[in-house]
């Protein structure tokens, strides 16, 4: 199965899939070991639900690679400067300056929040025969 798109050459290692049904084929055949789900309502709610399949990577979620990927996204498009955004990268940068940059970013309070907390994890176990 060929992914839609793959994000390696943007420094993320993830692949987009058309539909749900071809990212599950990929995890059962062995090319992914996950796959995650951003839901309708994600900046609402920020929810993310995440698929892997039994066994030796069912305890295993690099959560703080998604939330980096989405952070960066939605940073992108806010049309965040990219000025602003290395600066949201310091690690050293406190709360009120995130709030100060995120303020003269013109960014609503709603997509600050999906910034900030870029993700509820929902997770889910695949089973062999969930794929059709």
């Amino acid at each position: 199965m060929k992914p839609d798109h793959n994000f390696a050459g943007e420094g993320d290692n993830f692949t987009e899939y058309r539909d749900i049904n071809s990212a599950k084929h990929a995890l059962m055949d062995g090319n992914i070991f996950l796959y995650f789900v951003v839901h309708e309502d994600y900046l609402e709610t920020g929810k993310i639900t995440v698929y892997s399949k039994e066994g030796l990577f069912s305890d295993f979620t690099p959560t703080i690679s998604i939330e980096e990927f989405m952070r960066k996204n939605l940073l992108i498009y806010a049309n965040t400067s990219d000025e602003i955004i290395l600066k949201l990268k310091d690690s050293e940068i406190t709360e009120n300056e995130i709030d100060d940059l995120l303020k003269r970013a013109n960014i609503t309070y709603e997509m600050s929040q999906r910034i900030r907390y870029p993700m509820v994890e929902e997770k889910v176990i695949v089973k062999k025969g969930d794929a059709e």
